[in-house]
C-alpha cells in the first residue's frame, strides 16, 4: 500500500514539472518619419526557490494572462502611387499637423516657384495676387527627387534655399496648414494629395520608386 502511494506521489510531482514548462513568447519609415513605436508583449516564467516546488497538496496556480499580439502603428500619412504622362508619381496625404519633410539622401537643392496664370503653369513669373507653388528637388550623382507641396506662405514653409547642399535628414520644408499640392491646381482638382513626389535616375533614364523613402514605421 505504501509503495502504491509513493508511486502516485512521484507521478504527481513529475506531472507538475511537465505542466510548469512554458515557451516565451514591428512600422518602418521615413517622412519624416517614420516612424513610430510598436507594442511588444511577452510572457515570462516565474521561478520558484528550492523547497517550494509544487506538490499534490499545493494550491492550484492561476493560468498566466493571455499575451497580446503586436499592434500596428498608423502611419502619419497615406501614400498613393500613380502614373501621369508616362511617369510614376507618389501622392502623399498627410494626417499630422505641421509635418516636416527632410532630404532622403545627400545632394544639392534646387528650388523653383511656379504660378498658374490663365490656364498655364509658368515659372519665373511674379504676379503677387496669385499663389506661388514651390518645387523642391534634391539631386545626387545617382538620383533626383522632386517634392511638390502647396502654396508658399499659406500652406508650405520653405526651410532650405536654392543651391545649397544638404545631408540626409536635413529639413527641406514644413506644412504649416492644410492645403493641396500644386498638382491639384495644375493638373487634377479631384485628387486629395498635399504633396506629390517623383524620383528619377540622375541621368533621366527612368523612374524609380519614391515610396521607399516613405515607408510605414
Amino acid at each position: 500500500m505504501l509503495a502504491h502511494l509513493a508511486a502516485v506521489s512521484l507521478a504527481a510531482v513529475v506531472t507538475a514539472g511537465v505542466l510548469g514548462g512554458a515557451g516565451e513568447l514591428i512600422i518602418v519609415g521615413h517622412v519624416m518619419p517614420s516612424p513610430a513605436p510598436s507594442l511588444k508583449a511577452e510572457a515570462k516564467l516565474a521561478t520558484l526557490p528550492p523547497g517550494l516546488a509544487p506538490t499534490e497538496t499545493s494550491a492550484p496556480t492561476e493560468a498566466p494572462p493571455p499575451t497580446m499580439s503586436p499592434v500596428p502603428t498608423l502611419s502619419p500619412y497615406a501614400l498613393t502611387a500613380f502614373r501621369f504622362s508616362g511617369h510614376n508619381y507618389l501622392g502623399i496625404t498627410n494626417t499630422a499637423p505641421e509635418a516636416t519633410f527632410a532630404a532622403p539622401f545627400a545632394g544639392k537643392v534646387d528650388v523653383r516657384t511656379y504660378q498658374f496664370i490663365d490656364g498655364d503653369v509658368r515659372v519665373g513669373s511674379n504676379v503677387t495676387s496669385l499663389p506661388f507653388f514651390p518645387y523642391v528637388a534634391v539631386s545626387s550623382s545617382e538620383r533626383r527627387i522632386v517634392y511638390r507641396p502647396g502654396a508658399v506662405g499659406t500652406v508650405t514653409d520653405l526651410l532650405v534655399s536654392d543651391g545649397v547642399s544638404v545631408q540626409a535628414g536635413d529639413p527641406l520644408f514644413r506644412l504649416i496648414a492644410p492645403g493641396p499640392s500644386s498638382w491639384v491646381t495644375f493638373y487634377d482638382q479631384k485628387v486629395p494629395y498635399q504633396v506629390v513626389v517623383s524620383l528619377q535616375r540622375a541621368n533621366g533614364s527612368g523612374d524609380l520608386d519614391a515610396s521607399v523613402y516613405f515607408s510605414t514605421p
